[in-house]
């Protein structure tokens, strides 16, 4: 997160286009070369410190706004839930005896969903709202979660259901839904990134992520501590997994009260524009009501020299 603020020092310039480079280069060729000399003369003399002045009350501006700080704390905080990454993998060792070669096949198959879930996105959830595509998602990722309870007290087995089979289902479902659940944040915060600072809000809503994803490690280790869980003992197991999926349900209520497309519209400076029209609008108002009070009074000048 430190780092991220650092990338307010450096000048970002927007990546053109083929046709944008075609036209600059256009200009260029067409200017005169006074204007070329003007143009890099006052390149040299920019003051390089006011500009990072400027780029971080900016920022600080940007942050100010709570359209824009609410959704980075929600997020921080959903990706804090306790962890149970740790805890299952020495159950897959250690209980079910599972091998190396079937980890990695583990491993394999949950890339594979990755890029199933990125394909899923880009063809049906495109132009889903974020809000419907991360509450379902969770929902859905959290009934996933729910169904390790299965393997974990055996249940599997009266069922008929391997342990092996069922692991690579669950674990192939929950990735997927993971992986739909992160893909809209990721897009969120690339549309959350202000003029002349993209690349430090961007920065720093990934290190805020990051963030997260280290607090419930250390969060999922504290619980996993006060249970009592160990290498041979995976009684209250069971207990972590509904304590992880009982963060998630009280925290997705929070999400109905985020503004994610004020805070969209913050980012492109929509606000404003529509603030000025607002301001436009009410002075155009304001001049046809002083017209009509002048053509009035005119009006009535008139009718009193007739009078007279």
């Amino acid at each position: 997160m430190v780092l991220s603020f650092s990338s307010v020092f450096l000048s970002e310039r927007k990546l053109l286009t083929k046709r944008e480079k075609e036209a600059r280069e256009i200009q260029e060729i067409l200017s005169n070369h006074e204007e070329k000399e003007v143009l890099t003369h006052n390149e040299v003399i920019e003051d390089p410190k006011k500009k990072n002045c400027e780029n971080c009350f900016r920022l600080w501006d940007f942050l100010k706004n709570k359209e824009i700080i609410k959704p980075i704390i929600f997020l921080l905080a959903f990706n804090s839930i306790p962890s149970i990454a740790s805890p299952m993998f020495y159950f897959y060792t250690e209980a079910l005896k599972f091998s190396p070669e079937f980890l990695g096949q583990l491993r394999v198959i949950s890339a594979l969903a990755s890029v199933a879930a990125i394909f899923f996105y880009r063809i049906f959830l495109k132009l889903t709202k974020f809000k419907t595509i991360f509450c379902w998602t969770a929902i859905l990722c959290m009934i996933s979660q729910l169904l390790l309870l299965i393997l974990i007290t055996r249940y599997n087995l009266v069922l008929g259901i391997h342990d092996k089979v069922f692991s690579i289902c669950d674990n192939l479902f929950i990735r997927m839904m993971a992986e739909l659940n992160m893909i809209p944040v990721l897009v969120f915060a690339c549309r959350i990134c202000p003029k002349n600072v993209e690349g430090t809000m961007y920065a720093l809503v990934m290190s805020t992520l990051n963030m997260g994803f280290f607090l419930s490690e250390q969060t999922g280790a504290i619980c996993v501590y006060i249970l009592g869980i160990t290498t041979t003992d995976f009684t209250l197991l069971w207990l972590l997994i509904v304590i992880e999926n009982l963060f998630i349900v009280v925290l997705l209520p929070f999400l109905y009260f985020l503004r994610i497309k004020e805070a969209q519209e913050i980012a492109e400076g929509k606000i404003e524009e529509k603030k000025e029209i607002k301001v436009n609008e009410e002075r155009m108002r304001e001049d046809k009501i002083d017209e009509k009070e002048e053509g009035s009074q005119k009006t009535e000048e008139e009718f009193e020299k007739k009078a007279v």
